[in-house]
């Protein structure tokens, strides 16, 4: 049922069924509504799909006002990626951002055929060689964006003096080298919504921050990072990747950096959990080896720079800082025992990696 957002932090604007009849009905005069619905997965944006009477099907995204260039970046990124690279990129088809008449940003994009690959897994149609195919799909998809160079490391925007951008310790800035720019990305994610929640772990925590980046300078060329690969931003159709979506974190980074992250989000469940994906259950032969072997041999059919190993520990600690800085985000939408399994998953962690 659509109405009035559920989640406030998404958006600081009503989103009503008027006013997407009426967003949709500007930029489709000559087609009717079919069928509209929300997607209720996106954790940042308010999305909605929805189909036209001459059958076409679309993505209506609203930018979070939080991060007011973050579309700006999304859409950047999407065409970059589709001039230089074969991957499947959904077609943009309205950008909009906030004028006098409506405080709103938003883009439409054509939607890709297929649903999620999580979604697609859990559906029990695939088989185990097919799975297999897809992560290692995925991973010739990363090498391809790791051939895309920059000669700086941070946002890819130009940078922008306002005071969003300062804001941030990472979004609007540019770093020479990799080191300064995991630390202020790391600083950022600890303190993606608020900076008060777990006051006593975060000295330490800013302390690991500094000591991973002095350990892990990875002194390889910026490459074009996606930062949230993921089996919900992997759309399959007909048993073959159609797209992937949610570029909006886009950044120029360390390709090894990401090729560690990229591997632990086919590990973990569904954010904020701590727990292994459930998605596998019904495949035995599908482990942690068997997804990383998948994972390089697609990965290197298109990308043979050196990867460097980063730490063992560093995907936990990345996924810690996630947890801390999405906390109050998270618990809007929660049961108790949600929340408080969510606080239990962060003092885990926390004492694997700095007790």
């Amino acid at each position: 049922m659509l109405g009035l957002r559920k989640l406030s932090y998404k958006i600081n604007f009503p989103i009503t069924n008027k006013l997407l009849d009426t967003i949709i009905k500007e930029h489709f005069p000559n087609n009717e509504i079919k069928s509209l619905s929300e997607l209720e997965f996106s954790f940042v944006n308010s999305v909605y799909q929805f189909q036209l009477s001459d059958g076409s099907h679309y993505i209506l995204k609203f930018n979070n006002p939080r991060w007011p260039y973050k579309q700006e970046r999304e859409i950047n990124a999407m065409e970059l990626v589709r001039k230089r690279t074969s991957i499947p990129i959904p077609k943009i088809i309205v950008e909009h951002t906030s004028n006098d008449k409506t405080n709103l940003t938003y883009m439409i994009q054509e939607k890709a055929p297929g649903i999620n690959l999580r979604e697609t897994i859990l559906s029990g149609e695939l088989t185990e060689s097919e799975i297999i195919h897809l992560i290692s799909k995925t991973g010739s998809y990363l090498g391809e964006m790791h051939s895309i160079k920059f000669d700086f490391f941070g946002d890819i925007l130009p940078p922008k003096e306002t005071k969003s951008n300062s804001d941030s310790n990472f979004w609007g800035k540019r770093f020479t080298n990799w080191s300064d720019c995991f630390t202020a990305f790391c600083v950022d994610i600890l303190n993606w919504i608020d900076k008060e929640s777990f006051p006593k772990y975060r000295k330490k925590i800013k302390r690991k921050i500094t000591d991973y980046a002095r350990k892990y300078p990875d002194y390889s060329q910026a490459s074009f990072i996606h930062s949230d690969i993921q089996p919900s931003n992997i759309i399959v159709n007909n048993k073959e990747i159609s797209a992937l979506i949610d570029f909006e974190w886009a950044f120029a980074g360390s390709p090894s950096f990401e090729y560690s992250i990229t591997r632990a989000g086919f590990y973990f469940s569904v954010f904020p959990s701590l727990s292994l994906s459930n998605i596998y259950s019904n495949y035995n032969n599908i482990t942690k080896d068997t997804i990383d072997t998948a994972f390089l041999q697609g990965y290197r059919k298109t990308a043979n720079h050196k990867l460097h190993d980063p730490p063992s520990d560093l995907t936990d600690f990345i996924w810690l800082l996630y947890m801390i800085g999405s906390w109050n985000w998270s618990i809007q939408t929660s049961t108790h025992e949600e929340i408080k399994q969510f606080k239990n998953d962060i003092h885990i962690l926390y004492k694997k990696l700095l007790s």
